[in-house]
C-alpha cells in the first residue's frame, strides 16, 4: 500500500511537469518569432526622427499591431502602445509607452519626459549625473567619453576599486540606486498582461522585453541587434551566412571549433516558475557577442509591480571585425 502511494505521488509529479511543459508549442513559437520580423522589416529608417526632438508625423509604424502577433499578452483595456523617438548625436531609438485610447499622442520624447519626470524622479536623475561629472572633470587627466546616464553597466570596463573613476563611478550607481523609477522606458512591460498566465504567453513577454524597441535604430543603438533563435532551423540559417553579412573579421564568421560548439547548441526555449517568479531562456545571436543564452526573470515589486530583470550567458563568443 506504501509503495501504491508513492507510485501514485510519482506520477501526478511527473503529470504535473508534463502539462507544464505542454503549454509551450515551439512550432507555434517559432511562428511568431517569423511573423514579428517579418513584421519589423516593413518599417522604414525613420530619418526624418533622425534629429533632436524630432516630433513623429504619424503612421510610421503601429506598434500596437505586436499584440496581433504576440497573442498571448494584451495591453490592459482602455490602455493602447505607443512610440516616441530619442534621438542625440550618438544613437536614436524607439521609446514604447502605454497610454489612454482617448489620450492625445505625445509627438515627442521630450513631451513624454515631461509628463514622466515627476513620477521617474529625472530631476534627481539629472543631479546625480551633473554631479558626477563635475567630480570626474577634477580629476586629473580623464578621459571624458559620452555614457547614457540610464545605462547600469560599467563604462570603464572595472577599472580597479584603487582607480578614482571607479570608485566616483560606483557612488554615482549608488545614487541611481535609490531612484529605482527612473527606467521609464520599461513602464510599458510592466503593465502587459499574460493571458491565462500562460507558459507560452511568458516566452512572447520576453521577447518583447527584448527587441520590441528594436526598430528604426540609428548608429551606436544599432548594438541592439539581438536576434531570438526559436529553433534549429534558425541557428542553422544563422552558421550559413556569409562574413560579409555579419562583417567577420579576416573574412571569417565562425573558426571551425567555434562552430562546431554552436551547432550543438540547444534551441529549445524554457519557461521555469519558482521562487514566486517566472525565468524564460532563450537562445539568441548578436554581432557583438555571439551566441548567448538569455535570461529573463519576472517578478513583483513591494508594490505589486512586474519587475524584469534581464542576464545574458555567452554560449559561442563571436565579435564583428565592424567598429563604430
Amino acid at each position: 500500500m506504501q509503495l501504491n502511494a508513492k507510485l501514485v505521488f510519482l506520477f501526478i509529479i511527473l503529470f504535473s511537469f508534463g502539462a507544464c511543459c505542454a503549454q509551450i508549442d515551439t512550432n507555434r513559437f517559432s511562428e511568431t518569432i517569423e511573423d514579428f520580423k517579418y513584421y519589423r522589416s516593413q518599417v522604414s529608417e525613420l530619418k526624418h526622427l533622425w534629429k533632436v526632438d524630432a516630433a513623429r508625423v504619424g503612421g510610421e509604424f503601429d506598434v500596437s499591431r505586436y499584440f496581433d502577433i504576440f497573442s498571448s499578452v494584451r495591453v490592459p483595456n482602455g490602455r493602447e502602445l505607443d512610440w516616441v523617438y530619442s534621438f542625440d548625436e550618438h544613437s536614436g531609438y524607439p521609446v514604447l509607452y502605454l497610454r489612454s485610447v482617448t489620450a492625445t499622442p505625445f509627438s515627442t520624447h521630450d513631451e513624454l519626459r515631461r509628463f514622466v519626470w515627476e513620477e521617474a524622479e529625472l530631476e534627481k536623475v539629472e543631479r546625480a549625473w551633473g554631479e558626477y561629472q563635475a567630480k570626474l572633470k577634477a580629476l586629473p587627466k580623464v578621459s571624458m567619453e559620452p555614457i547614457d546616464p540610464f545605462a547600469d553597466d560599467d563604462p570603464f570596463g572595472g577599472g580597479g576599486s584603487n582607480d578614482p573613476r571607479d570608485q566616483l563611478y560606483q557612488e554615482y550607481q549608488a545614487a541611481l540606486a535609490e531612484l529605482p523609477r527612473r527606467h521609464y522606458r520599461d513602464w510599458w512591460l510592466e503593465e502587459l498582461v499574460v493571458e491565462n498566465d500562460s507558459d507560452h504567453g511568458f516566452l512572447e513577454l520576453a521577447v518583447l522585453t527584448l527587441v520590441g524597441n528594436q526598430f528604426g535604430l540609428y548608429w551606436h543603438a544599432n548594438f541592439d541587434d539581438l536576434e531570438i533563435i526559436p529553433d534549429r532551423a534558425t541557428l542553422l540559417e544563422i552558421l550559413e551566412r556569409s562574413p560579409e553579412e555579419v562583417y567577420g573579421v579576416n573574412n571569417v564568421f565562425l573558426e571551425p571549433k567555434d562552430k562546431k560548439r554552436a551547432l550543438a547548441l540547444d534551441t529549445t526555449p524554457s519557461v521555469v516558475r519558482e521562487e514566486g517568479g517566472v525565468t524564460v531562456k532563450l537562445l539568441a545571436f548578436t554581432k557583438w557577442g555571439g551566441f548567448v543564452r538569455t535570461l529573463v526573470r519576472f517578478d513583483r515589486d513591494e508594490d505589486g509591480r512586474r519587475k524584469i530583470s534581464t542576464d545574458l550567458v555567452f554560449e559561442v563568443e563571436f565579435f564583428t571585425g565592424l567598429t563604430y
